[in-house]
Order: structure tokens, then C-alpha cells, then sequence
């Protein structure tokens, strides 16, 4: 019986969480929903809205929802970042340890595109804005994912926070596939 009891705390705590990081971030909401809370966006297309300067632990963002058949699958934070690439991984780390943090150890992904500066850590922002570093933490807590990555192109360094509901990606990519498919 304990036992039984323990895992249906599991399970209750794992869908209150799957639920409470969906309904903060809009991920699984209408698209009405979400342009009743927030009003107008900045920028509109077909598939996104996008809202400018919104803060998120003190710096500037862009807040991106992604969209099918009036739900939002993806909620993206596209974050300020410095010039300098030591100062950008230093932003991104402070980020991510708030969200290890909040949501508990996260899966870590590090790619070397080039191993030249690999060895020497004061020249990790140099190898980051050439292209050579690119940083992502992940987890998943139920439908829901959660994407920090930190990359640059062109010597512009990008800094992304996701939310994504799985299951509503999903969907929408298996849609767009029939769609190209059907253009062809």
C-alpha cells in the first residue's frame, strides 16, 4: 500500500509540474489565450507571434509563441546577449543554473566544432562566436521540454530559451509534412 501511494505521489507531483511549467509559459494554450493576456504582439505571421522586451532574470528578451491550428506548441525566449563571448557564457550559465534550480539536474550538451580553443577556458567566447562552441541543456518533464541553448553564426552569438509541448509539435510537424508532400 505504501508503496502504491508513493508512486501515485509521483506521478501527481511529475503532471502538477508537467502542468504548472505549460500553463506559466503558454505552451498548450490557444493562441486566443495568450493574445488575451499579453494583447497585441509586436510581430505577427502565420506561424509565430512574437512580443519584444520582456525581461527574464533581468535581461531583455524576445518571447516567441509558435502555433498550429490555434494551440501554441513552442514558447521561446531569444535572449540579449553581449558582444563579448566570455561574457555571454557567463549570462547563459547564470540562466541555466536558475533553471537547474527550479526544475532539477538537466541533461548537458556540449559540441566542439573545432578543438583549438577546447583546452583553453579564456578563450571559450572566442571559440563560441567563431562557431566552434555551442552549449545546450535539456529536460523533460512530461509532454513538455525544455530546450537552453547557446550558439553563434557569423560571430553573433544566439542565446534561446524553449518551452516545447511535444505532443502539439508532433502534431504540427506530421501536418506540415502531408503539406509539402501535397504542394509537390
Amino acid at each position: 500500500m505504501k508503496k502504491f501511494l508513493l508512486i501515485t505521489m509521483a506521478i501527481a507531483v511529475t503532471l502538477t509540474g508537467e502542468i504548472n511549467i505549460a500553463s506559466k509559459f503558454g505552451v498548450g494554450s490557444k493562441v486566443a489565450n495568450i493574445l488575451n493576456k499579453y494583447g497585441k504582439p509586436d510581430r505577427i505571421t502565420v506561424n509565430y507571434f512574437a512580443y519584444n522586451n520582456q525581461p527574464l532574470s533581468g535581461k531583455n528578451t524576445t518571447k516567441v509563441y509558435y502555433h498550429h491550428n490555434g494551440k501554441v506548441f513552442m514558447a521561446a525566449y531569444f535572449i540579449d546577449t553581449s558582444s563579448d563571448g566570455n561574457s555571454c557564457i557567463d549570462e547563459y550559465l547564470n540562466i541555466n543554473n536558475l533553471l537547474i534550480k527550479k526544475y532539477g539536474k538537466m541533461g548537458k550538451y556540449i559540441e566542439w566544432k573545432n578543438d583549438l580553443f577546447r583546452n583553453d577556458k579564456s578563450k571559450y567566447g572566442t571559440a563560441l562566436l567563431a562557431g566552434f562552441l555551442k552549449i545546450q541543456y535539456d529536460k523533460s518533464i512530461g509532454n513538455i521540454t525544455i530546450i537552453h541553448k547557446l550558439y553563434a553564426s557569423e560571430y553573433r552569438a544566439y542565446h534561446v530559451l524553449m518551452y516545447i509541448d511535444s505532443k502539439a509539435q508532433k502534431d504540427y510537424l506530421e501536418w506540415k509534412a502531408r503539406k509539402n508532400k501535397d504542394d509537390l
